[in-house]
């Protein structure tokens, strides 16, 4: 949906838990980790749903006598269109990734997050070749990328914060 998709986060000055990671089997070394991942991206989403604008009113989208015409209810984005997610990678991959993202189903987010123009119904052959004939613009509504911005931090501390509960517990498990 926008650039959140290819920013990478770096945690550092965490030795110890890392030295304690790396005591842990792969297997479940691999869920906490995916586990602080996921608590971080739960950070961005909360704070992309609340800075999702809402329509005040109910609205069609799609042509009429469209087959995927539906109507979209007030805060159906907010409400069920922001998610998170585990990005599988293939064997042997160190990689591990966690996105909040905006669901297929609501396509048209990227539409409230950037902007549009908003083009008129019937346009001259003229007009359609020179790429005028619009009506006016719809202002960008952006909530993802300053969800990213303002809550960074944030989702970093709530990543360590995981990471320091869960290590000691799986280390706790693997005694006994």
């Amino acid at each position: 949906m926008s650039d959140i998709k290819s920013s990478n986060v770096s945690i550092s000055g965490m030795a110890d838990l890392e030295r304690e990671l790396l005591g842990l089997s792969n297997r479940v070394a691999k869920n906490v980790m995916f586990g602080a991942m996921r608590a971080g991206a739960v950070v961005i989403r909360e704070a992309a749903k609340a800075k999702c604008p809402v329509s005040a009113e109910s609205h069609w989208l799609g042509k009429k006598g469209s087959k995927g015409r539906e109507l979209i209810q007030p805060g159906s984005l907010k409400k069920k269109g922001i998610r998170v997610k585990r990005l599988k990678k293939g064997q042997g991959s160190t990689s591990i990734s966690v996105i909040a993202y905006v669901s297929n189903r609501y396509w048209y987010a990227r539409f409230v997050e950037k902007g549009h123009a908003i083009a008129r119904k019937k346009r001259t052959r003229t007009q359609r070749k020179a790429g005028t004939g619009t009506t006016g613009h719809v202002p960008a509504k952006p909530f993802m990328r300053p969800a990213w911005d303002e809550n960074k931090e944030r989702a970093l501390q709530a990543t360590k914060d995981y990471l320091i509960k869960r290590i000691p517990q799986e280390l706790a498990k693997n005694v006994r």
